[in-house]
């Protein structure tokens, strides 16, 4: 690990710089498609959704249904379970406010390729960069949420399900319940259409400590109709109306935690075609990665977590992606790490031999897409001097690394994605960039972005004309 005398001095600049209620400095969480996702955080991981929630009561014996005057509903990816209805009395379920498109103000338009459709404003104003989620669950339904509001895509028109939810809305599950966590994060709280249910100690959820830099993320869903979730002291499972704790020391064999300055973030994986869960873990600093666990996996649940003892034990783990065929793929500190679960075989790839820009190394993978032939496409987080810096976007194929973006200030990549046609698309604050060309298609500056697997259409939200704005991106890009 690093000498205590300098984890000193980054704590003394952590506590010196941060306000009363902070966030960590974290790289977002990957991109994750609808069948396999990391917890988004704040991605997308990634750095983590920074929301101002309320507290919620904490649930009796029974999950007891809280009324709410104003109600309007909302989700993320899960094939689960619904959770179980409450004996006290609901709320009637509300008729969705329809939001038709607000009328784009007279300017001169910003020319934009054919296959970049503007679809409509946002319904309410909000920066498109900091407080706006996006997710798409299977069906081709598409959600929105911020500290405000939950609204979906519906009939050429913004469906708003609820207004100010109580708490930071964590995402939607492929039902279309709507998860958020209150302030005191001491319960989790589930709207099921018809009115919040709250999950305390009584249902098996354990309160997450107070760290300045405390979270919870999720749900990502898996094969057997669980959610999983992340927080920043261990993972959970929620099932059939309960709730399992997995602690990092006891269940997935982490050795004791650092010293309280470096903040550890989990990222989770899954996909609805396995009961495979896969969790990553990274120390983060003030300067940078601080190394890690490596990998983790829960599959059959008789065997327990399992991965300790692996190659790939140790290690800043902070993308993991699960192609279509089921190869693990993970970034763990600058190389890469392949594992195919039929076989049980590990095998890695080294980051490229030379360090651009006078860098010291490569030191995290912030995001990785795998195309066929398992071609990877990299963003390489570059390290040196005092702290870490933008990425640089990397294609390995056939044995080889190529450099596909000059620098960092060039792109601002955050995002790598697949059209359902093959086309990869780099996408960042500066733009959207198509193939190893780099072309800069669209002088976009995009926040959230989520990926419909059932029609294979890319939604994103832009400023445009002094708007927020929802884009669409058809399943052949170009």
């Amino acid at each position: 690990m690093v000498r205590r005398w300098f984890l000193l001095f980054i704590a003394i600049g952590l506590c010196a710089c941060r306000p009363a209620t902070a966030t960590p400095t974290i790289p977002p969480s990957p991109t994750q498609t609808a069948t396999a996702r990391a917890t988004h955080t704040p991605t997308r991981s990634t750095a983590t959704r920074t929301q101002t929630p309320t507290a919620l009561p904490t649930a009796t014996e029974t999950p007891t249904a809280v009324p709410t005057e104003t109600s309007t509903a909302i989700p993320t990816k899960a094939r689960s379970t619904p959770p179980p209805a409450p004996t006290a009395t609901r709320t009637r379920t509300p008729t969705p406010t329809r939001i038709p498109p607000t009328p784009t103000p007279t300017r001169t338009p910003v020319p934009l390729p054919a296959n970049i459709e503007v679809v409509a404003t946002l319904p309410l104003e909000i920066p498109v960069r900091e407080d706006v989620w996006l997710d798409a669950t299977p069906g081709g339904v598409l959600w929105l949420w911020s500290k405000e509001i939950v609204a979906r895509w519906e009939s050429d028109a913004w469906q708003v399900v609820l207004s100010d939810p109580p708490g930071s809305v964590l995402g939607v599950d492929d039902q279309g319940h709507i998860w958020a966590i209150g302030e005191g994060r001491d319960a989790i709280s589930v709207w099921d259409g018809h009115a919040w249910i709250v999950y305390g100690p009584d249902q098996g959820w354990a309160p997450v400590s107070d760290f300045w830099w405390a979270y919870v993320r999720g749900p990502v869903p898996d094969a057997a109709g669980r959610l999983w979730f992340v927080t920043s002291q261990d993972i959970r499972m929620f099932h059939t109306g309960q709730w399992t704790v997995y602690d990092l020391l006891q269940d997935l064999g982490y050795p004791d935690q650092p010293e309280y300055e470096l903040v550890l973030n989990l990222q989770i994986a899954a996909t609805t075609r396995s009961r495979d869960i896969w969790v990553g873990a990274c120390y983060w600093g003030g300067p940078g990665p601080f190394g890690g666990e490596g990998l983790r996996w829960l599959g059959d649940p008789g065997k327990g977590w399992q991965g300790a003892d692996s190659p790939a034990a140790e290690g800043c783990a902070q993308s993991i992606h699960i192609d279509d065929t089921g190869i693990v793929w993970a970034g763990i500190d600058g190389a890469l790490w392949r594992y195919d679960p039929r076989s049980g075989a590990w095998s890695h790839t080294d980051p490229p031999q030379e360090v651009p820009l006078g860098r010291a190394r490569f030191g995290y993978v912030s995001d990785l897409l795998v195309a066929p032939g398992e071609e990877l496409w990299v963003l390489f987080g570059l390290c040196g001097g005092a702290s870490c810096y933008d990425d640089l976007l990397y294609r390995y194929r056939d044995g080889a690394w190529e450099q596909l973006s000059e620098t960092p200030s060039d792109s601002f990549l955050q995002h790598l994605v697949r059209a359902r046609d093959g086309t990869v698309l780099s996408i960042g604050r500066e733009g959207i960039y198509v193939g190893e060309a780099m072309d800069l298609v669209a002088s976009l500056s995009v926040g959230a972005l989520a990926v419909d697997e059932t029609h294979g259409t890319i939604w994103f939200v832009a400023e445009y004309q002094g708007q927020g704005t929802l884009f669409r991106i058809g399943p052949t890009a170009y």
